[in-house]
């Protein structure tokens, strides 16, 4: 019966004032702090199953959309009720922590979205939503294995698309004469995949790793103790530190 293309039979009706106080009259005992009959219940797989395959396909129109954007406009949480959010979805799991989209899915979602203008283009954040965000993510960082995905997300980007790295202004320069004086062979730019870094020379025959740092690395000291620390760790390698002070 209700197979594609089927159109419900009230659809582009009306409810009457009358039907509408009824259905008021209905739910007038669902006020807040009410405990809907299935609150804290699980579906079973077989369920969720039986639910995507009859929601598959189907796509919410364009005007429906619009009709809900307009029914929602100018609404606000109030505090309390943000609050109560808040508490219920802490602690909990995003539905995709640890998963990956399939190929398929990336696909599907780019030609979606493809040609979508953002939502955002042409506006700024005023003053106040600055500072809520501000205020939002105060004193909050990131866990090391977040560090570490993040890392090694940015250098697989690097990889695939074949983008060029940050080189210094005289790192060419100053590796050829540490080769020079040293006798090594430096792989330039060498990716640990592993750790999510790429080091400016890496000899094999003698296991060294060789950086060269400019002038702005004396703002991050225990940033690159970390990093150093963390490749030697890794490759039981030497370390050397090449500090550029040519102008």
């Amino acid at each position: 019966m209700f197979q594609t293309g089927y159109t419900p039979w009230n659809k582009g009706k009306t409810l009457s004032e009358d039907v509408k106080q009824r259905r008021r009259e209905a739910h007038v005992g669902f006020q807040p702090g009410y405990t809907p009959w299935n609150k804290g219940m699980t579906m079973s797989k077989e369920y969720c199953n039986s639910l995507s395959i009859a929601h598959m396909g189907k796509y919410v129109s364009e005007e429906h959309r619009s009709n809900l954007r307009k029914a929602m406009l100018g609404r606000t949480f109030t505090d309390e009720t943000i609050r109560k959010m808040s508490i219920a979805k802490r602690g909990k799991r995003s539905g995709m922590k640890g998963h990956k989209h399939t190929v398929e899915a990336i696909e599907i979602m780019c030609v979606k979205h493809r040609g979508q203008v953002s939502s955002m283009r042409g506006k700024k954040h005023t003053d106040e939503a600055k500072e809520k965000m501000r205020l939002a993510n105060l004193g909050r960082r990131h866990t090391p294995e977040t560090r570490l995905l993040l890392r090694r997300q940015a250098l697989d980007r690097v990889l695939i698309n074949g983008c060029m790295t940050s080189i210094g202004r005289h790192e060419r320069q100053l590796l050829d004469a540490h080769e020079v004086v040293t006798g090594m062979r430096l792989l330039r730019q060498y990716p640990l995949r592993e750790l999510g870094y790429i080091v400016d020379g890496y000899c094999v025959d003698s296991n060294t790793v060789v950086e060269v740092y400019e002038k702005d690395h004396d703002k991050r000291v225990y940033k690159d103790l970390d990093r150093e620390t963390e490749i030697c760790n890794f490759l039981g390698c030497d370390f050397n530190i090449i500090w550029d002070t040519m102008r």
